[in-house]
This record gives structure tokens, sequence and C-alpha cells, in this order.
């Protein structure tokens, strides 16, 4: 694939398979990348996971044993998976006066490296106007 997207489900994945679950989606996203395929994600914080931890006995013994945090993702997957981090897109003060709740994450874009793709990827600078 070109371009994977996984958006608002890795807490999800995270509750029923675990630590292993997430870091086995992640491996498995990039080996289904292109080289100098790009892998778009949205986790969820630290604080959603702990509103919805007691939903069954599994949920909370899986949210109990996790060691691999939201805010750990992306240095685990740069240095463990071999994505690259291209750019966090950050929602902009203009999304808070927008009656919109709890898509307010940021989004993380991340390549595969290879494929020479020279002259089709964007340089940092680029994706810095997107912010």
């Amino acid at each position: 694939y070109d371009v994977i997207f996984l958006l608002s489900v890795i807490k999800w994945i995270h509750y029923h398979h675990g630590d292993e679950g997430v870091k086995h989606v992640f491996s498995k996203i990039y080996g289904l990348l292109k080289p100098g395929g790009l892998f778009i994600f949205e986790p969820q914080d630290w604080k959603s996971y702990r509103k919805k931890r007691n939903l069954t006995k599994e949920i909370r013994a899986n949210f109990n044993s996790i060691k691999l945090r939201p805010t750990q993702f992306v240095e685990y997957l740069e240095k463990e998976v071999g994505f690259v981090l291209e750019c966090t897109l950050k929602p902009s003060p203009a999304t808070a006066t927008c009656d919109v709740r709890g898509f307010d994450r940021p989004i993380h874009l991340l390549r595969k490296p290879g494929g020479g793709a020279k002259g089709k990827q964007r340089p940092a600078a680029e994706w810095s106007r997107l912010r």
C-alpha cells in the first residue's frame, strides 16, 4: 500500500490484545506499506484509555498490564519498527471553536524508508505548512 490510515482504533486493539497486539499491528502495517509509503496514525490519549477500562474483565486486565503507553508510540515506531516521523499535525486553535468533541488529537505522519522516491517525498518544511 502507498498509505495506511489508523485513526481512533489503537486503543481498542490495546484493550483486546495488549501491548503485543499493538506491536503486531505496527509491524504488520510496516510490512504492508511499500517503501516510501505513509502511515497516518491518530492514537487516543491515556485519559481516553482510563475512561473505558472497566467495560469487561478482559479489558480491565489488559489495561492493567499495558507498558507501552500512547505517548511512547512514535518512539517505538521509529526505533523498533523502522518508521521515520515526517511530522505531527496538531489541532489548531480554530478547531477549539468548533462544536466537535473528542477529535482534537494529534495525527502522526510516518514514512517507511526506501523506495528511491527522490523528488516524490515532501520535504519536512512542506509538511510544516499543513499544520
